[in-house]
């Protein structure tokens, strides 16, 4: 049935054509799934809203406060930031970015709308570079949509039956053939839920099934010995391991990597930092 909200969840790892895997113990695949859950979670859920501002020493706590209360005098509509921070990794020499982060789905999407920021933060006039990709949040995917469909027609249909959707894009595997699923990107995202809580869509006088669709969680691949759930400044190992070849090594000048990739989580044909491991 379709009373269960996660019997509609899919995980977009699962969309991938399966790779053949070398055994490895039933606590270490334990460990890794654990490690990779607690990184997703300690993430940022939402990718961050990026404003560069033409001057530096900007106060990126000032602009998030400043556009919180913007939000809440002149539309009535909470913001909940995570985290902002000043970012120049983008910018020219006298730029400067603020990072910010927002909670929630519905601070997320009331920052989509562009048309309701102020003119001026922190005193100053700003841009924005580009716009946050929608998140998994804020999407669905369709089952079993036949890989002769048109996809500009689909998404036609769909979007006359729902305008909050943004984006229609047909899935694809590992190795970049189309598969039979499409997701779909809503903005608004009670718009989103509504779909999701009936768990099918009629397109075309055909009924499809709706499943939430979840990004792959992240695992946090030290830099330096290629163990799992921990940054290099943490990393507890005096070697080094090569990502690459996988063999360890205490001083990189004695090191000759053999050039043949070789995992040290799973002994596969790839490096060991692959996110498709």
């Amino acid at each position: 049935g379709h009373s269960n909200s996660y019997q509609r969840t899919i995980v977009n790892s699962n969309l991938r054509q399966p790779q053949p895997k070398h055994t490895t113990n039933v606590s270490t695949q334990q460990d890794i799934s654990s490690a990779a859950t607690r990184y997703a979670q300690t993430r940022y859920p939402f990718p961050p809203f990026i404003i560069r501002f033409p001057l530096k020493n900007i106060n990126d706590k000032h602009v998030a406060e400043e556009i919180s209360l913007h939000f809440k005098q002149q539309h009535q509509l909470d913001l909940s930031f995570l985290n902002y921070r000043s970012s120049q990794a983008k910018c020219l020499e006298n730029e400067q970015d603020v990072l910010l982060y927002v909670k929630d789905v519905e601070s997320f999407t009331n920052l989509l709308d562009y048309k309701k920021w102020p003119i001026t933060l922190d005193n100053n006039s700003f841009t924005v570079p580009s716009t946050p990709s929608i998140p998994p949040q804020l999407s669905l995917i369709i089952k079993n949509v036949d890989l002769r469909i048109n996809i500009n027609e689909f998404a036609e249909h769909i979007k006359l039956q729902f305008p909050e959707v943004k984006n229609v894009i047909r899935l694809k595997n590992k190795m970049q053939q189309e598969i039979r699923y499409i997701k779909i990107e809503f903005i608004p995202y009670l718009a989103r839920n509504e779909m999701l809580k009936k768990g099918r869509i009629n397109i075309d006088y055909r009924t499809y099934d709706i499943e939430e669709y979840l990004a792959p969680a992240s695992v946090l691949i030290c830099s330096k010995c290629c163990g799992i759930g921990h940054f290099k400044r943490q990393c507890t190992q005096d070697a080094i391991t090569c990502k690459l070849c996988g063999q360890t090594y205490t001083d990189v000048k004695q090191h000759t990597c053999t050039n043949v990739p070789k995992c040290v989580h799973c002994d596969g044909a790839h490096a060991s930092n692959a996110t498709n491991c």
